[in-house]
């Protein structure tokens, strides 16, 4: 119980309320961008082929795209919080969530936690994603944890 003592836990999620638009995601693709050169420059049955080469690394981009915010959003809170751990995902949901992960957070930190948090919700913006942060609650999920859970 002393890895508890003096903290409270939180539960973030990152939900993904609509995909990225094309120009999102060619901004963040490199692979995209030179798809759309090679497609400009292209003669007509070429550039079809390639359009349709073009929609499939978008969908690749999109996905990739995801991860990685989600990735990042754990290293933050690994960053802000005394331990995070990630929480299974549901499948049964209309909005599926990228993440979901109760943090635990001495109780003296939690200002600058939440601070952290508006950081984050900043970085992952509406109307693409919601950042979603409850608690502070008991430490109930940390309480049964071994230290090694990670």
């Amino acid at each position: 119980l002393d890895a508890v003592r003096g903290r409270a836990e939180w539960v973030l999620t990152l939900h993904v309320l609509q995909e990225p638009d094309e120009e999102y995601v060619a901004r963040a693709s490199p692979a995209i961008r030179a798809a759309r050169e090679e497609i400009a420059s292209s003669p007509p049955g070429r550039a079809h082929l390639l359009k349709k080469r073009l929609a499939e690394l978008e969908r690749e981009e999109r996905r990739r795209i995801e991860a990685e915010s989600a990735q990042e959003v754990v290293t933050k809170l690994g960053e802000i919080a005394a331990d995070v751990y990630l929480e299974p995902l549901p499948t049964d949901t209309l909005e599926r969530p990228l993440v979901r992960a109760s943090v635990l957070v001495p109780r003296a930190d939690e200002a600058g936690f939440v601070e952290g948090v508006e950081r984050l919700r900043n970085a992952w913006p509406e109307p693409m994603f919601r950042l979603l942060l409850t608690g502070p609650w008991p430490p109930y999920r940390f309480g049964g944890l071994q230290p090694d859970h990670g």
